[in-house]
């Protein structure tokens, strides 16, 4: 099967985070580097698909593998532009949580030969949430120009990303085989928002890096809001 031309492009795409990162090489915040490991591991998850797809084998099973670590890491990535101490554990712990949820309801619920119909949108629907939590919170708090914080443009870039994968895998399932027409275009309208989330988190990625304030008082992280600054799983082939 020839691969629309778009979803090599949205495939493509997820590497520019990483190009953005050089900007400030080793000055480069710690949730922008954690933001630089999930364009690696979905370029990896998308190289892997392919892979398995040129060889005839299926490769749907790869998707479950794939999204416990890429749940794992935007809630670290966003952990570090929380505002408190508190949200910034809470993110952290629940980690671990919605990890054993993947993994239970994938061993003894999900057919791993077939699409999600469980684990893919609890993913999606889960980092949704945290990442538009973190933006409103943040613009909330926040006094200065949202057009400058890094963890506005990555946020939105992660929301519009996994809130609308989030019912393409259901869909996907019920059109695998019987419509494979429809499927391949709403594969592509998936594409192109990915697209358009890539580009947004490339925003944030060039960002300029919040500077530290020297004060007596209690102080937030360098890339974190404050009150005065600041796979989606990508369609199998």
């Amino acid at each position: 099967m020839k691969l629309p031309l778009i979803l090599w492009i949205a495939s493509g795409s997820q590497a520019l985070p990483i190009l953005a990162s050089f900007k400030y090489g080793r000055k480069l915040s710690v949730p922008r580097r954690w933001i630089v490991g999930l364009a690696v591991l979905l370029i990896l998850n998308d190289a892997v698909l392919l892979w398995y797809a040129r060889q005839g084998i299926s490769n749907l099973w790869i998707t479950y593998l794939a999204r416990p670590l890429v749940l794992a890491t935007v809630l670290m990535a966003l952990s570090y532009w929380q505002p408190s101490a508190r949200i910034r554990t809470l993110y952290r712990m629940a980690i671990p949580v919605f990890l054993v949820i993947l993994l239970v309801v994938s061993v003894l619920v999900e057919d791993r030969t077939t699409y999600s119909l469980i684990t893919g949108p609890f993913e999606d629907l889960i980092l949704f949430a945290a990442s538009l939590a973190t933006v409103l919170v943040g613009a909330w708090r926040l006094e200065g120009s949202l057009a400058k914080q890094d963890w506005f443009w990555v946020g939105i870039g992660l929301a519009l990303m996994h809130g609308t994968s989030a019912g393409f895998d259901p869909v996907a399932r019920i059109l695998v085989g019987r419509d494979i027409a429809s499927l391949e275009t709403i594969s592509k309208v998936a594409a192109w928002i990915d697209l358009a989330a890539s580009l947004l988190i490339v925003g944030g990625m060039l960002c300029p890096i919040p500077r530290l304030r020297v004060s007596s008082g209690p102080t937030l992280s360098a890339s974190s809001p404050s009150p005065s600054s600041s796979p989606h799983s990508a369609p199998p082939w």
